[in-house]
């Protein structure tokens, strides 16, 4: 290979470098425990009406570190306060009181240079807010969070059409999964049928146990504007209109598994839903289709 070569090459992987690291750049950090840190990730405005807050426990040591998090706790205790210091915003809950925020309850252990992602969702700032101060239990405060001033709001855009293949939408699951939404289909029956997949991106086969007595009561969506929340819907005999989900599932490094579920239809007029699956992140904006059946 000639030296002009080489010299392109190493520019072309600085580049790359640059750009995945500019991606990777948190909005605000502060210090944890043991010596981890606490990075805010992201803040996106949502169509159902809130802000959806991803942020990440990273170890920047060089020795794995083991925290015990009490999740009764920690997601009640954090919350966000507005510049002027007047207005403060705690994680939002559903209609059955549950937090709208990842599960971090347990002992979590993370590798020297790693770092495990979280969500959860508030409500939104004030219009014209331009900073928040975030607080975490046995953290220092993240102060000075820019609000993203392009962040999008419900309906202002216009989300380009499904393309066959792609998912209308996708949200991290366990263990390096992702769960993607595939279609969302108006059928005759007076049903909106959902079909998602489960997806390994990773190098490495991985092996869960879905709960199906619980994933599936727990899958649900909610409307643009946050008022309406469709759960999946049962036959005469209270069996749910899904695939099973429950036992072991296997994915080899690449592979998928596709599934179903059933739901009411969205309202005239709704043109996005956020999607909920159990232990996943919200899978948010899904466009709907035309409800033509």
């Amino acid at each position: 290979m000639g030296l002009h070569r080489i010299l392109l090459l190493a520019i072309v992987m600085a580049i790359t470098i640059s750009a995945r690291a500019a991606d990777d750049k948190p909005l605000g950090t502060g210090k944890y425990q043991k010596g981890l840190v606490i990075d805010v990730m992201e803040l996106k405005l949502t169509s159902d009406k809130y802000l959806t807050v991803k942020y990440r426990i990273r170890n920047p040591t060089n020795n794995p570190v083991t925290v015990s998090i009490t999740g009764i706790l920690f997601t009640p205790a954090m919350y966000y306060v507005e510049e002027g210091g007047k207005f403060k915003f705690t994680v939002a809950k559903d209609n059955r009181g549950n937090f709208l925020a990842s599960d971090i309850g347990g002992t979590v252990k993370i590798e020297a240079g790693e770092s495990k992602e979280y969500w959860a969702k508030f409500d939104r700032p004030h219009d014209g807010i331009k900073h928040l101060t975030f607080y975490f239990e046995h953290a220092e405060p993240i102060e000075d969070v820019p609000v993203p001033a392009d962040m999008k709001r419900s309906g202002e855009e216009a989300k380009p059409a499904a393309v066959a293949g792609k998912p209308l939408g996708t949200g991290k699951y366990v263990k390096g999964l992702v769960i993607d939404v595939m279609e969302l289909k108006p059928t005759s029956d007076r049903f909106l049928t959902v079909t998602y997949r489960m997806r390994n991106p990773t190098n490495d086969p991985v092996s869960i146990r879905p709960t199906g007595v619980l994933f599936t009561p727990a899958m649900h969506y909610v409307e643009e504007g946050g008022k309406f929340k469709f759960t999946v819907v049962k036959d005469e005999k209270g069996n749910y209109l899904a695939s099973d989900v429950g036992g072991t599932i296997k994915l080899g490094p690449g592979e998928s598994k596709e599934y179903w579920a059933k739901f009411g239809r969205p309202h005239d007029g709704i043109k996005h839903i956020t999607l909920y699956f159990e232990h996943a992140e919200p899978i948010e904006d899904v466009s709907v289709p035309a409800m033509d059946k």
